[in-house]
């Protein structure tokens, strides 16, 4: 009864909107262990739709819930973890809680599951780039080092304009300018 009467406020049927009292409403059906209430509470903390954004106590309500084996619930924690809004990204403790969204039929969480297993490519250009940078700089690039990262496209910028300019020509000389 309290949650109904927590989505009447919230939704504006049969009473005037109002969504002070639809949170009391649901805060007072989730403290009696109302699962649904748990997660709409999380889905307006969650978002800016409705002013109260507060990712952390959205992620407490969503949890809760999500403990409770509410799917919808174990999939927005999945996506929390996932992301690292809210809460530390943690992709194993995504992928847990998308496998146990995914078992309560949601079929976004088996998307999200797919995304999380995909390997991701480590960023190995700032770091080539940030070396040849350095040595350029001290005058000890080795050339033919040098001429085989711009030929594989390894050095996508750096940051002096001299020396983004010869890289993108090509011109080199034998100080690896």
């Amino acid at each position: 009864a309290q949650y109904k009467l927590g989505l009447s406020y919230l939704r504006g049927s049969e009473v005037k909107v109002n969504l002070g009292k639809a949170i009391h409403w649901f805060k007072k059906a989730a403290y009696k262990g109302h699962v649904r209430a748990m997660h709409k509470l999380g889905v307006i903390y969650s978002t800016d739709k409705y002013g109260y954004k507060n990712r952390k106590l959205a992620f407490r309500m969503f949890k809760r819930a999500a403990d409770k084996n509410h799917g919808l619930s174990q999939y927005e924690i999945a996506r929390l973890y996932s992301s690292g809004l809210g809460v530390a990204r943690n992709n194993e403790t995504a992928k847990r809680y998308a496998r146990l969204a995914g078992k309560n039929n949601i079929t976004d969480a088996h998307y999200l599951l797919e995304k999380l297993k995909k390997p991701k490519k480590p960023a190995k250009t700032k770091k080539v780039t940030k070396k040849v940078s350095e040595s350029i700089k001290h005058n000890k690039a080795d050339v033919t080092r040098s001429k085989k990262l711009l030929e594989l496209g390894s050095i996508k910028f750096v940051n002096a304009n001299k020396t983004r300019s010869y890289l993108i020509s090509g011109k080199w000389n034998k100080n690896g300018l």
